[in-house]
This record gives structure tokens, sequence and C-alpha cells, in this order.
């Protein structure tokens, strides 16, 4: 069987494969493959993903069934290090910052919130080792959107995360399928509609904090074990939930169900178990990984 080099997401009912043929990572002995030097050939494997051994006039290499955002080839290569700054930064570095979870946080602050527990969540995403791009509070209190907006300046002015403050008119969303959706979601999901981006958001409302190994975690158990995501979610909802943007528009938010109910039904009706999971079971991997690798450093 015989594989052209290619990285391309499939359309319609084809099955999408990413090729090593032609990427920087893989190791080959002579003209064969052995390896992936980002380790992501054997986090498939155990994912059970199909990885194929394929071949073409040159060489054996292995084709993968799932798309592959650390695919780089030999032009990347050469561009990245006639314009680095810093020469010793190694390509699987450097993939790694370019690949890493794209995610925004919207935070639901209504007149159930003080601004004591708004202090509580902003800090915590502001310590958080992996920024998020943006953060967005909705706000469906009597507190005006230009105290909220100062506060927001107080915390992220300087740097890279883009803040904004979304006043929610929840009356004028009210509707009698929505009665027993918490104001909250209803709030964050007006929010969404002007603010959110490309990617994933964690959402959570005033009070709650994030851990701030929160989204590290998480970029970890998308980039690093290969695992693939729709949900994550907080059983007993201290972290919120964390959600594809594109589910959330495909599902309509929580329109006449919370966004997180609708996924777990989804997941449950289309066999989808393996990419929703809870957020404790990402920090234990976590940090099951990062202690396996300040022991191997001894």
């Amino acid at each position: 069987m015989t594989f052209a080099p290619s990285n391309k997401k499939a359309t319609g009912d084809e099955i999408v494969t990413t090729s090593c043929c032609e990427c920087v990572f893989a190791e080959y002995v002579g003209d064969t493959q052995t390896g992936c030097s980002m380790g992501r050939l054997e986090k498939y494997r155990k994912n059970g993903t199909t990885v194929l051994e394929a071949h073409n006039d040159e060489k054996e290499f292995f084709v993968v069934e799932r798309f592959c955002s650390a695919f780089r080839d030999s032009e990347w290569k050469d561009v990245l290090f006639y314009y680095s700054d810093d020469l010793s930064e190694k390509p699987e570095d450097r993939v790694r910052r370019e690949i890493k979870t794209r995610c925004g946080v919207f935070v639901g602050f209504d007149d159930t919130c003080d601004i004591d527990d708004l202090e509580k969540t902003l800090t915590s995403i502001e310590t958080q080792v992996l920024q998020p791009l943006y953060i967005t509070v909705a706000n469906s209190s009597k507190i005006s959107n230009l105290f909220i907006m100062d506060m927001l300046r107080s915390y992220f002015e300087g740097g890279e995360i883009v803040y904004t403050c979304s006043y929610v008119d929840v009356n004028e969303l009210s509707t009698k399928e929505q009665t027993e959706i918490p104001e909250i979601w209803r709030a964050i999901d007006s929010a969404f509609k002007t603010t959110a981006k490309n990617g994933y958001y964690a959402a959570t409302r005033a009070g709650n904090t994030f851990s701030k190994d929160y989204l590290s975690s998480i970029n970890h158990y998308i980039n690093e074990e290969m695992r693939q995501v729709i949900l994550i979610k907080s059983e007993d909802n201290s972290e919120g939930y964390f959600i594809q943007c594109s589910l959330h528009k495909l599902m309509h938010g929580s329109n006449g169900k919370f966004i997180v109910d609708k996924v777990v039904e989804l997941s449950e009706e289309q066999d989808l178990y393996h990419m929703t999971t809870d957020i404790k079971t990402v920090k234990e991997i976590y940090e099951s990984a990062t202690s396996n690798n300040s022991n191997s450093q001894l």
C-alpha cells in the first residue's frame, strides 16, 4: 500500500489521516521510520488511534488515522532557524508553543455574586501558568460595566490577555423554555455570541476559582496525551466547564437545556465517552506526568 505524503483534514466520509513521510519529527533508521521525536506515535496507539505502515518509492513511514497538529515539514524548520532569535530552542519546544490550547474564559456575574467573588475568580485566572487568550465577564448584575472594566484593567492591563465586560439583560433573554436554566449560564450564552473566538472556552461563575495548573493540565491532556476533547466538566462545579467553541455554536449553547447536559447526552447517544471527562482525571494525569519528568531528571 502506498500513501502520498499528506497532512490534510478529510471531508465527507473520508478518513482523516496524517502522513509522517515529510514530517521533521519523524525518526528514521536508514529509509525506515522508527518513531517520532514528539513521542506521539506511542500515545496515538495507546489511545486506540490506528497507525498504519506505509511506503513510497523512497522510504517507509507511518500514517496516522487522525489529524496531527504537530506535523511540520522541512521548510518550516528552515524558516524557523533562519528567523529565530533563539537558536537554542529545540523544534519540539517551538511546535509545542505553536499548538498550545487556544482558550478563552467566561465568568458569569449576577446579583447573587459580589465584588469579592469576582476578585477571587480574576485572581485565579491571572495566576494561570498557561494564560488564556481572552476573558469576558458576562454581567447580568446591577453593577455597572465601567466598574467591572476598571477591575479587569487592574488585573490584565499591559498583558496579552484581551479582556471585556459584556452587559446582559437576562429579562430580554428569558423564555418559557429557559426558566429552568440558571441566569449565569444564559448570560454567558449571550456574551459568547459577541466575544468568543475559535478554539475552546472555560466558563464558571464569579466566586469559583481555577487552580493555577487548570489550563496547563488541559493543554497537556490534549497535546501531550493526545486525548480528543469535546467537554471537560467539574463534578462539583467548582471550576465550571471547558468545551469546544464550535460545539457550543452547533448545539446553540444552553438554549433550551444547559450546554453541559446537552454534550453529556450527545456523548451517550453517539458513543463519545472518551471525549468527555472530569477535570480531576485531567489533573491526575498531568501531575503524574510532571512528577515522572522531575524524577527522570534527578
